[in-house]
């Protein structure tokens, strides 16, 4: 009996080593590599969620001149703009030390304001976080996009602070560091 209970001890704890992983999961694709799938990071504080106006947006736009700025507009409702946030998060991090800046801005409803920050705490967002104060058309077309209504919608501005690229729909990996990479020196 007591031989049994020994040997079931022993196969559960190399079992247990078998499964266990002694290296963390993997947040992404480096600036320079390829772009396996990324894991949904470690949940964080909820983040303030900020009302943002256009004339907001300009004053923020305006401080950061001299970055490369990434903007994503996304909502709760929209399940690629859920689905390309484990990558933006990711993204955010790998560039953030070259300097690039990520603005998340929701196009949810003011009383979705928890909402939003809870979701935002689960991706483990660190970066600037507002939702619309102004239409979502009147927001893309004073960036200059195409008022389309279509989520998520990401920009890219350069240190001069123009729009440098712009396109609708959930984004990869691979196209936002292929730009970014036109944009920012490379890493020494």
């Amino acid at each position: 009996m007591r031989r049994a209970a020994s040997t079931t001890a022993l196969i559960l704890l190399l079992l247990a080593a078998c499964t266990a992983s002694a290296e963390p999961p993997h947040r992404g694709p480096t600036p320079d590599g390829d772009a396996p799938p990324t894991a949904i990071p470690a949940p964080t504080p909820a983040p303030t969620v900020k009302p943002l106006s256009l004339a907001d947006f300009d004053a923020l736009r305006a401080g950061l001149r001299g970055k490369v700025v990434v903007i994503n507009l996304w909502a709760l409702w929209c399940t690629p703009c859920r689905a390309e946030f484990p990558d933006l998060v990711a993204a955010q991090r790998r560039w953030a030390p070259r300097g690039v800046e990520f603005v998340f801005v929701s196009a949810d409803a003011p009383e979705q304001r928890p909402e939003v920050a809870a979701f935002l705490a689960k991706m483990g967002v660190t970066a600037a976080t507002w939702q619309l104060a102004d239409s979502q058309d009147a927001w893309t077309t004073h960036l200059g996009g195409q008022p389309d209504g279509s989520l998520p919608s990401t920009w890219i501005l350069g240190p001069d602070g123009t729009v440098r690229f712009f396109w609708e729909g959930k984004t990869t990996p691979e196209k936002l560091d292929a730009r970014l990479k036109t944009l920012v020196e490379p890493a020494p």
